[in-house]
């Protein structure tokens, strides 16, 4: 259960580095892969036939020979990474082709954990710029105090930078960039 460090060549994609790590014969292969910086879901065809996800955590290490550290979890482990894209989830076998016991359960709920942050995904595209939103729990900013409901900005470019999630607290008037605002509980006060 611990992690795994090994060489991945210059220019190898994700994909391919796992399709050759997880190659067991012509009976085993990797079907899909999506990766994040740190995260990878892998769609497995396992030697039975059935479709499995695997989600691996990574480590980057560009400057060392052992370049690329993962850790690999079967669906039915329970991983507690859980941003699994739709179009993974989509290709899996049914839980029940290939868990049992405690396995299934893990199962079942890692994919429910998944489909629940993909909904969350697809509701945050709908705040653009001009939304008007609210918070379910307030978020703190040190000895200002904590706030709620937010107005979202535009994305502002200059030469060579871009600043992203961009919001104005609107009883103080001021401009906050709220990283990592998509993964918490929020409801649309007024659209934009």
């Amino acid at each position: 259960m611990g992690w795994t460090y090994t060489t991945r060549p210059s220019g190898q994609s994700i994909r391919d580095f796992f399709a050759e790590e997880f190659r067991h014969g012509d009976d085993a292969s990797v079907v899909d892969c999506a990766s994040r910086l740190r995260e990878a879901y892998i769609a497995y065809r396992t030697k039975r036939g059935a479709i499995i996800a695997i989600a691996c955590l990574l480590e980057h290490k560009p400057f060392r020979g052992y370049n690329l550290g993962y850790k690999d979890m079967d669906e039915g482990m329970g991983p507690g990474i859980c941003r699994c894209p739709a179009r993974i989830l989509d290709l899996l076998s049914p839980v029940e082709e290939y868990f049992e016991g405690q396995a299934l359960e893990w199962a079942r709920c890692w994919r429910e954990r998944c489909r629940a942050w993909n909904a969350k995904m697809e509701s945050a595209r709908a705040v653009g710029a001009g939304t008007l939103v609210k918070f379910k729990a307030p978020i703190q900013f040190g000895d200002w105090g904590a706030f709620d409901t937010f107005k979202r900005l535009k994305d502002l470019r200059y030469p060579g930078r871009l600043f992203r999630d961009r919001f104005l607290e609107i009883t103080q008037n001021v401009v906050v960039r709220l990283p990592g605002w998509r993964e918490r509980e929020f409801e649309i006060v007024k659209g934009g």
